[in-house]
């Protein structure tokens, strides 16, 4: 399923989906862009869920649990991310330090105590590796960046990472498939660039933007257009706390098993 924008982005928060049963199977995560400016310079948000705020541009501050912390980013291709990771229970307030800035605000249900807490870019770089580059003649080739999952948060229920895709490459090729739905959120570089997404037999144009629902045990992969640098967030939500077994489709198997 492709939630499009047609390049609108307003300022406030952009709703793009909410957990629903989708194929019969039910998806648990909501997923949002919040756009600031002089029009809407913050956004409070006081659910009791698991959440992560992921800043993509801009200068904002995250005030949470009696604590203020200002962070930036250029941009999401050149820079990495400061990520707030909420556990449960708690106000947060994003607040504009900059003309604009938009932040990314995912969630999901969660009865585990985590604790509250800023996910530094250097803590990224640690969980960040260039995939692909001995493979196919480099048409895999993408940087890999892990944010949040059971390798640094053992009672979180989501698994989050950035993808940087080179002009005219693939990412997650071959084709794989999981039981897990899985969300990818796109930009381009320059913003008229575009992808392909293939969802089992089915294949989407994908704009910036734009966003890609996966079912359960539908296989996938995705290609970004030569010309334009691809920036690809995904994000699954781990299932009665089993990390994630990723199959690749057997027809494909005999290239290369990184997905």
């Amino acid at each position: 399923m492709k939630i499009e924008r047609n390049g609108k982005i307003s300022a406030g928060i952009n709703h793009y989906v909410s957990p629903q049963i989708c194929e019969g199977h039910r998806q648990m995560v909501s997923f949002s862009l919040i756009k600031l400016n002089s029009k809407y310079s913050s956004h409070t948000d006081e659910s009791e869920h698991e959440r992560v705020f992921l800043l993509l541009s801009g200068k904002v501050a995250y005030r949470y649990s009696g604590k203020i912390v200002h962070v930036s980013r250029k941009n999401c291709f050149e820079d990495l991310p400061s990520v707030l990771h909420i556990g449960s229970k708690g106000k947060v307030e994003v607040i504009n330090e900059d003309e604009n800035a938009e932040v990314l605000m995912i969630s999901t249900d969660n009865e585990n105590e985590i604790p509250s807490r800023i996910i530094e870019p250097a803590e990224v770089a640690r969980s960040s590796s260039m995939e692909g580059e001995n493979v196919l003649n480099g048409r895999t080739r993408r940087e890999k960046r892990k944010i949040l999952g059971y390798f640094n948060s053992s009672e979180t229920n989501l698994f989050i990472g950035e993808l940087l895709v080179s002009p005219g490459n693939w990412a997650c090729y071959p084709p794989h498939l999981h039981r897990e739905f899985e969300l990818y959120f796109y930009k381009f570089r320059p913003q008229t660039g575009f992808a392909f997404s293939e969802c089992g037999d089915d294949a989407y144009r994908i704009d910036h933007d734009d966003l890609m629902v996966i079912p359960p045990n539908r296989q996938h992969a995705q290609s970004v257009a030569p010309g334009y640098q691809g920036y690809i967030l995904w994000v699954q939500r781990y299932i009665d706390g089993v990390d994630i077994e990723y199959t690749l489709e057997e027809k494909h198997s005999f290239m290369v098993n990184d997905c």
